[in-house]
């Protein structure tokens, strides 16, 4: 090999390394941004106590947080979560078997989600109205009261029904726990509520022969909601026509 062509060589490759060296070499991706997590559940407020009385232990137990025996509902709606009955989806509310007149029914419920008070995202007790057919859970023509706040509504004639306030609306959160206390006299029409030991409203059925006896449901008015409901005695054809749950 000619010393002039190992010359040329020599120098291509002196170029290469000079090249090489101040290419700089590819840095290193940078870290992906990290999520921030989303913030957690607001905890629900447990429900004032519920002092004890006579009039509590005549009262018979419908839901005892272990098993929806004795209650007719979709499976796919309803389940059974940390003792209470949890319902969520369409059309799913959940009834007894047995039919109730006259009755006093103590309930504690909490809407899980959504965490703010909505129009329709609320809960309802369901009573007074027909045995829906096998496979409905709709709401049975019934008479509805809304725990916490005390609305109520009319499902034979789909409108609302206008209570008797006994004490200005408290705006209580939907998402805490509240005690309610409902005494329903089917003779006589009228309806009285307490909510964590106050007595909220009254209501006097215009005509209380348009109700009858029925299933006694806890609703899902929202699709879009996930409602509970725990701890709920009965007590048919009250021996006391008063509220046991309000504080003297």
């Amino acid at each position: 090999m000619k010393p002039r062509f190992l010359l040329a060589c020599a120098g291509a490759f002196g170029i290469l390394a000079r090249l090489s060296a101040q290419t700089p070499a590819p840095s290193a991706a940078a870290p992906a941004a990290e999520t921030a997590p989303a913030p957690a559940a607001r905890p629900s407020l447990p429900a004032p106590p519920i002092l004890p009385s006579a009039g509590l232990d005549r009262m018979t137990v419908l839901f005892d947080g272990k098993s929806l025996d004795g209650w007719d509902y979709n499976p796919d709606n309803w389940t059974i979560q940390d003792g209470a009955m949890r319902g969520t989806g369409k059309y799913g509310q959940i009834f007894t078997k047995a039919d109730y007149g006259s009755f006093r029914l103590i309930v504690t419920a909490r809407v899980v989600t959504p965490e703010i008070n909505t129009g329709s995202g609320h809960l309802g007790v369901l009573f007074w109205g027909d045995r829906p057919a096998p496979g409905n859970w709709g709401t049975a023509h019934a008479l509805q009261v809304q725990p916490p706040h005390g609305a109520m509504w009319d499902y034979r004639l789909n409108k609302d029904v206008r209570p008797i306030r006994v004490i200005p609306r408290q705006n209580l959160l939907y998402h805490d726990w509240h005690t309610s206390e409902i005494l329903a006299n089917l003779p006589t029409g009228e309806v009285r509520m307490a909510v964590d030991g106050v007595e909220i409203i009254r209501y006097q059925a215009p005509d209380p022969t348009v109700w009858k006896k029925g299933p006694i449901g806890m609703q899902i008015h929202s699709a879009k909601s996930i409602v509970e409901y725990k701890d709920i005695r009965i007590e048919t054809d009250p021996s006391e026509n008063r509220l046991i749950t309000v504080k003297q």
